[in-house]
């Protein structure tokens, strides 16, 4: 009986043909290894190592994003131009007493029930105006002792080299509102000269510093330019409008704490030099002289 083994021949060819195929799927034509076994490219090895990277940096730079983000974000919120943080203009050391308040201010004009103007104090607050008396030129002298300080130590270290010097190594500089005060001061007293005189001897015209202190008044007005708004009411009898000063709300900054930050610093005015090199005789030479241009009344002006 004769068999034919062709179906066997052709099964094994096939099988081999199969087996080929998969270690084909597995090598390559240069090598036969199998891919796991085989070199990998630089790319491929490139790849794994930042995919492997990435689980460990990933987080960190993440973190780091918002970070910067936030650093961004802040810095954009911190203006130059925010009274509350100072302003770059301002002593530096003087900003960290900054406070801000709201507050209704006591110099209020009201009308009475006849339409006569009067003006309206809140109760106990310190008077600074009206007829002169020793205990309003105590309540100028409080808020204007601090025209000029003799600044030291860290505090004085963003003035150093931009104002005069002393020989004790402090360095003499004025405050800008306690100047605006004590030319308000001076025009009070100007109302009143025949209470506090004028001072002939002064070298200074008094006519001139009265004019100067009006100015400066003006410009430091117009420079911070408030805008609270003034609400106004009608006046039934006269049938017109008028501001309704009273009860007003404005927000300030706290003057109290600046002020005793400015009382650290007294000046000594006895440390000066004179243009021969000599040492000074204990009175203050300076354009704007806190005492100028009256006799007596507060020292502020």
């Amino acid at each position: 009986m004769n068999y034919t083994k062709y179906s066997k021949v052709e099964q094994e060819s096939s099988d081999s043909s199969k087996r080929g195929s998969q270690d084909d799927s597995f090598s390559d034509n240069e090598s036969g290894l199998p891919l796991s076994q085989q070199p990998r490219s630089l790319a491929t090895r490139l790849f794994h190592v930042a995919k492997r990277t990435w689980w460990l940096v990933g987080p960190f730079l993440w973190l780091l994003s918002l970070v910067v983000t936030w650093t961004i974000a802040s810095a954009a919120t911190k203006s130059p131009y925010d009274i509350s943080r100072g302003l770059d203009t301002e002593l530096e050391p003087l900003k960290s007493q900054i406070e801000m308040y709201t507050t209704t201010f006591s110099s209020d004009l009201d009308w009475d029930e006849n339409g006569i103007l009067q003006r309206v104090s809140r109760p106990g607050s310190k008077q600074f105006v009206g007829d002169p008396s020793p205990e309003i030129d105590a309540n100028w002298e409080h808020i204007t002792n601090g025209v000029v300080i003799d600044l030291k130590g860290k505090d004085a270290q963003t003035v150093i080299g931009k104002t005069y010097q002393k020989p004790d190594g402090s360095w003499y500089v004025g405050i800008e509102a306690f100047h605006q005060l004590h030319c308000l001061n001076m025009v009070r007293k100007a109302l009143h000269v025949d209470y506090y005189g004028i001072n002939e001897e002064d070298p200074h015209p008094h006519k001139m510093h009265i004019e100067h202190c009006i100015d400066a008044l003006r410009e430091s007005i117009m420079c911070r330019a408030e805008l609270t708004f003034i609400p106004m009411e009608f006046n039934t009898k006269y049938r017109t409008g008028r501001p309704a000063f009273v009860a007003k709300e404005h927000t300030c900054r706290n003057f109290e704490k600046i002020l005793d930050w400015a009382h650290q610093y007294p000046i000594n005015e006895t440390l000066y030099v004179l243009d021969d090199g000599s040492e000074g005789d204990g009175n203050i030479h300076f354009d704007g002289d806190i005492g100028h241009g009256f006799h007596g009344g507060s020292h502020g002006g």
